[in-house]
């Protein structure tokens, strides 16, 4: 067994926010020498369950092993129409988290640095089309490149955020809406204080904003950080 292999894939394993535990599995796996085998991973994000299956290919010139890909599938459990599946790639120990999966998997955008077919990177937000499915079985990725003109640290500042005077907090908050979290922050409008919950949305240059029910809420933003809300949205998101 290649040590610096394992060490490697142990390393992508968790920096993909894969539990921990499955290291024994993909240990004991290598040790077997086995031509290729699968994980399996189970986490919990807010009410849903998501479970995971880890691909692993050794080398038909080595003893070296791959981390491929792995299938996703996010199930509701009160709504079961809303489960959906599919299969993220891996470059170079290296793809979409977890997290980000299921983010995605949830309808939410995703900043992301990829590689293109010749290898370099290049950055763009990420959403899969669920009207479009490919030849695998999986939904197509859509790209929103800076070309597109959606800035994110722009579009905030055409909202009430308080957390924005915060250096810090303002960098958590990128982060995280990079990363396609629904991230709770609080307006300040009409001199009024109200906990709402946002996450980017780059298609139409502009955040996607829920009240504390989770429901879509209609609002319109301008540069002076002031805006208007419009009405709650009957459907819950």
């Amino acid at each position: 067994m290649n040590k610096e292999n394992l060490q490697f894939l142990k390393n992508a394993v968790k920096f993909m926010s894969f539990d921990e535990s499955i290291q024994a599995d993909l240990e004991k796996k290598m040790r077997e020498s086995v031509p290729e085998f699968q994980l399996k991973a189970i986490a919990h994000f807010s009410q849903d369950e998501i479970g995971a299956l880890l691909y692993f290919r050794k080398s038909d010139k080595s003893d070296y092993y791959f981390f491929n890909k792995y299938d996703v599938v996010v199930l509701h459990p009160d709504e079961p129409a809303r489960d959906k599946s599919q299969t993220f790639y891996i470059h170079g120990g290296t793809g979409m988290t977890l997290r980000e999966a299921y983010n995605l998997l949830e309808g939410r955008s995703v900043f992301k640095t990829l590689l293109d077919q010749d290898g370099k990177k290049f950055q763009a937000w990420i959403q899969l089309d669920f009207g479009s499915i490919d030849s695998n079985g999986n939904y197509q990725f859509r790209h929103f490149y800076s070309s597109y003109g959606f800035d994110l640290e722009q579009t905030l500042s055409h909202y009430p955020i308080l957390s924005l005077d915060k250096p810090e907090d303002k960098e958590m908050l990128v982060i995280s809406l990079q990363r396609g979290n629904r991230h709770p922050v609080w307006f300040q409008m009409d001199g009024e204080e109200q906990q709402v919950f946002v996450e980017a949305c780059p298609q139409f240059k502009a955040l996607n904003i829920f009240d504390g029910a989770l429901r879509k809420i209609r609002f319109r933003p301008d540069p002076n950080r002031k805006g208007s809300l419009i009405s709650p949205g009957p459907e819950k998101s």
